[in-house]
């Protein structure tokens, strides 16, 4: 199971920049960057806008 072959590294979301990876006390924590998070909220607003038309 898993991802299996499907998964690319060079199109991760860590790869990409959108999600960072904190290590602490032998556990890995992923959350969104900053980066990511300006490109959540860009979407958000594109979501909004684009809704007028749909």
């Amino acid at each position: 199971m898993g991802l299996g072959n499907r998964y690319n590294g060079h199109s991760s979301l860590v790869s990409l920049g959108l999600v960072e990876i904190i290590e602490e006390n032998g556990f890995k924590y992923y959350r969104l960057s900053e980066y990511g998070k300006r490109v959540v909220e860009m979407l958000k607003s594109y979501q909004s806008y684009y809704r007028k038309f749909m």
